[in-house]
């Protein structure tokens, strides 16, 4: 091979090396690392009755510190159906709105006892109803709080059975349960769950006043105002 052609091939040589690392650079500097999602203490620092009500839930069981909490799966928001609830308004008191009015949640929703639902309004702007997910005997819906306008708490108490298979919950095996906290993130379609140690059940989890309000006014939609048991929820 002549000088000629030894020096062409090390000028294409130069050129393929200088766009490789050049490529390799831009890359580097471009690519998103995915989000981390955040740690439980950050999320309670979003609103500050839901930070209450984790303060006062780890008072009465040291096992639900903020800090004892695993997260243990996230995932893509999964719509089980169509919601069956109605709503009134934008101050139905059923249901959780958020700051800005435009989206509500609601796990009080029934579709015959024991069982309970977890429902989204307007996540799209289109007024539907959607049936986030339900609940039967071995768990319990305990109320959400909206950090901000695209994401929002939800949080729920479940027998716990561990993953190699034991027995739980019969009448002669133990019985615990653990608290659930799933973070919806409407903008990025997630939910992310953090999870509890396992504690004796039941636990019997601190209200708070809305909170409150809202069993009263679903008590009232599905036995009236005159029933006795919804007077004693004063």
């Amino acid at each position: 091979m002549n000088q000629k052609g030894i020096s062409s091939i090390l000028i294409i040589l130069i050129i393929v090396g200088v766009l490789t690392v050049g490529g390799g650079i831009w890359y580097a500097s471009n690519r998103k690392e995915p989000s981390k999602p955040l740690k439980l203490e950050r999320l309670a620092g979003l609103n500050p009755t839901f930070k209450t009500f984790l303060d006062e839930s780890a008072k009465k069981y040291p096992d639900l510190s903020v800090d004892k909490f695993t997260l243990t799966e996230s995932k893509e928001i999964n719509i089980v159906g169509e919601g069956f609830s109605k709503i009134v308004g934008s101050d139905d008191p059923v249901w959780t709105y958020s700051p800005d009015k435009t989206k509500a949640v609601s796990s009080l929703g029934y579709y015959g006892e024991p069982d309970s639902s977890l429902e989204l309004y307007n996540q799209k702007g289109d007024k539907k109803i959607e049936l986030l997910g339900t609940c039967g005997t071995p768990c319990s819906y305990r109320g959400e709080f909206w950090l901000d306008n695209k994401q929002f708490v939800f949080i729920q108490t479940h027998e716990y059975y561990p993953p190699n298979g034991e027995v739980r919950c019969a009448i002669d095996t133990k019985c615990t349960e653990v608290v659930s906290i799933s973070l919806y993130n409407l903008e990025k379609n997630t939910q992310t769950i953090y999870q509890s140690p396992e504690i004796d059940k039941p636990i019997m989890l601190s209200s708070w006043p809305a909170r409150e309000l809202q069993i009263k006014a679903a008590c009232e939609g599905l036995y009236g105002k005159d029933d006795p048991y919804c007077h004693f929820i004063d």
